[in-house]
């Protein structure tokens, strides 16, 4: 299951302004603050493959795992200084946890893929002692808490939204193929997403079905949230983050995640209290857009760190690019440290060699102030000044 990069698998907010964000292959849980600022370099490291995330009270964080298939409940009350306490280990689970919600005082509820698909409801004033509950007969793929107190949705595999009570089954709705997703829209409309990628829109009153529209997306869709201003919005294999209108439900816009490649898996999307948005892909790349210019991202958190301190190079999407051109070369770049400027430190060879002689591997950026022309270079091979020819097997020049 495991694959070379860190698949951003889950990601939500607490009532603080923290944002969580569950990496599937590295298997940790790190924090982040509301302005985007790493809260603590600190991060839970989990005994299994990261796959749902649920907060509890703004003071715990119950982390749902595959490979384990356990949930385990940290105290997170002193993350600002990356102290994490394991509270508890939810186990009873015999696959994938693919969803946790904290449903009321009482019961923390989670589904997967499970033999038995049944519900697990955590007793929270019991030492979270586990109550099974009969309820689909295949695969749980989502459960999201409803508009009403103590009512809440799961959708599963066999075809079926089930609307629940607590523990009692209030209403089953048939549909034609597999449930992969549902959201509760403000006007208490249930949407439902399934494993053809349609959007089904079910009335509040009756659950009938009102409206079936395509998604547009040509693959697997991970995810599906409400937007703040109503708009729905998802995200998929395809690479695409798709809005869609709140009237009628059809595709308003779409845009690529990852524009220097089309392999790119967007696998969640979150809005923020200030209602930014933050997808989370297969790459590990972690983006933030404003809704309103979506196209657009504000910070890529997975190329963040590099050439920070060069003037050449600034733009998110020409990181984007050269990250890309790297890893396809075989290596990856998480980090730069800027080791020389022409215009600081000097315009003369013994300058350079002096700052970038055996620092290992670097890259060079070059700007013609005449013409703005830019080109460049990436080595793995250590600089000398030994007036000596040395091969580089992954070697890139670009301009």
């Amino acid at each position: 299951m495991d694959t070379k990069d860190d698949e951003i698998s889950s990601i939500t907010q607490i009532k603080d302004g923290t944002i969580i964000i569950g990496h599937y292959n590295s298997k940790k849980v790190s924090f982040y603050k509301y302005d985007f600022k790493k809260l603590t370099d600190n991060s839970i490291s989990t005994p299994g493959y990261v796959t749902a995330l649920c907060e509890i009270n703004n003071k715990e964080l119950s982390v749902g795992m595959y490979n384990p298939y356990n949930i385990i409940i940290y105290d997170i009350t002193e993350k600002e200084k990356g102290a994490f306490k394991e509270l508890k280990k939810l186990e009873g689970h015999s696959g994938r946890i693919k969803s946790i919600i904290d449903l009321n005082d009482n019961y923390l509820v989670s589904g997967g893929e499970s033999g038995s698909y049944e519900l697990f409801f955590w007793d929270k004033k019991n030492n979270y002692n586990l109550i099974k509950k009969s309820a689909h007969s295949n695969h749980i793929n989502c459960l999201v808490k409803l508009n009403t107190k103590n009512y809440f949705a799961s959708c599963s595999s066999d075809k079926t939204i089930k609307i629940w009570n607590n523990m009692n089954n209030n209403k089953t709705i048939s549909c034609n193929n597999p449930i992969m997703h549902i959201i509760q829209l403000n006007n208490k409309k249930i949407v439902g997403l399934d494993s053809s990628r349609n959007i089904y829109i079910f009335n509040e009153n009756n659950y009938s079905n009102e409206k079936t529209i395509s998604s547009q997306h040509s693959s697997t869709i991970n995810k599906l949230i409400l937007l703040k201003d109503s708009r729905i919005m998802t995200c998929s294999d395809d690479n695409r983050i798709n809005i869609y209108n709140p009237d009628n439900y059809k595709c308003l816009n779409y845009y690529y995640s990852f524009t220097f490649n089309n392999n790119c898996k967007v696998k969640t999307i979150f809005q923020t209290e200030n209602h930014q948005i933050i997808s989370g892909d297969s790459n590990g790349f972690l983006k933030v857009w404003t809704p309103q210019i979506l196209g657009k991202y504000l910070v890529n958190y997975k190329n963040k760190d590099i050439f920070v301190d060069s003037l050449i190079v600034s733009d998110y999407d020409e990181k984007e690019m050269i990250y890309y051109w790297i890893k396809s070369n075989g290596d990856t770049i998480n980090s730069t440290e800027l080791l020389y400027r022409l215009t600081r430190d000097g315009d003369n060879p013994q300058a350079f060699h002096s700052r970038c002689d055996n620092k290992g591997t670097t890259i060079i950026f070059i700007k013609n102030y005449s013409n703005g022309y830019r080109f460049g270079g990436y080595t793995t091979v250590p600089w000398r000044g030994d007036n000596t020819y040395r091969q580089d097997s992954k070697h890139l020049s670009f301009r």
